[in-house]
């Protein structure tokens, strides 16, 4: 018994730091995939006169994302992402971002669509996000070190508005003042994330890492996050 005892509160311990351990270890891995999305969007807008590419256009039987095209079934080929031409080897994958298809390439990153990929951020139209529509161009941000490129994601099909409550990867992230309490912003390193239904929001503790356009990453929490972020 005295051996059981001791052994329980060893594990009581331990288990917080290997947690700590392993969140840290994903936080690396999710640094180096920016790292890898950043330096391909910049070779990306050096061949393409420093224009940001469109979010997303949809068509017939698919949708093209800047992450790749997305067929009926939600299958993703992401060698039609317009970032592939200039990733060495294959993006490193989060494994803490182990969430249902929907929209991404399962990396667990979210494009600004609605500031870089078009321009529904300036024109209030955000009715236009299946078919993005004026994407940035570098010379039109004021501050490229304070403006949000990628950053880690997921959308929460909330309960309250008639979804499954499930998590999905989803490729896109967006100002703060278009979350409606439910963030697509991730914020799953070093923290937890809880679902209020009480309160109809989505709740974490943790922080999240965000590219930005001159190509620093950062762990942000929630509260560091402002629409002026996001924007041009």
């Amino acid at each position: 018994m005295q051996t059981v005892a001791i052994t329980a509160a060893t594990m009581a311990v331990i288990s917080p730091v290997l947690k700590t351990a392993r969140s840290a270890g994903f936080q690396l891995m999710a640094t180096q995939s920016l790292n890898q999305l950043g330096k391909a969007s910049h070779l990306y807008l050096m061949d393409n006169e420093d224009r940001f590419p469109p979010a997303m256009e949809a068509r017939d039987h698919s949708i093209h994302a800047w992450f790749g095209e997305v067929d009926d079934s939600k299958h993703t080929d992401p060698k039609t992402g317009v970032f592939y031409p200039y990733l060495k080897g294959p993006t490193f994958r989060d494994p803490s971002a182990n969430y249902k298809p929907y929209l991404g390439d399962g990396t667990g990153f979210g494009y600004n669509w609605c500031t870089l990929g078009s321009d529904a951020c300036a024109t209030g139209n955000y009715e236009s996000f299946n078919h993005s529509q004026n994407p940035a161009e570098l010379s039109q941000l004021s501050h490229p070190g304070e403006t949000v490129m990628f950053a880690s994601s997921v959308y929460v099909n909330a309960q309250w508005a008639k979804g499954d409550g499930q998590f999905y990867d989803y490729g896109f992230v967006s100002p703060p003042s278009l979350w409606k309490g439910v963030p697509d912003v991730d914020f799953r390193y070093r923290g937890a994330t809880r679902v209020d239904l009480d309160n109809k929001t989505v709740e974490s503790d943790g922080i999240a890492l965000v590219l930005f356009t001159d190509g620093a990453i950062k762990p942000l929490k929630k509260g560091d996050l402002e629409d002026k972020l996001f924007l041009r």
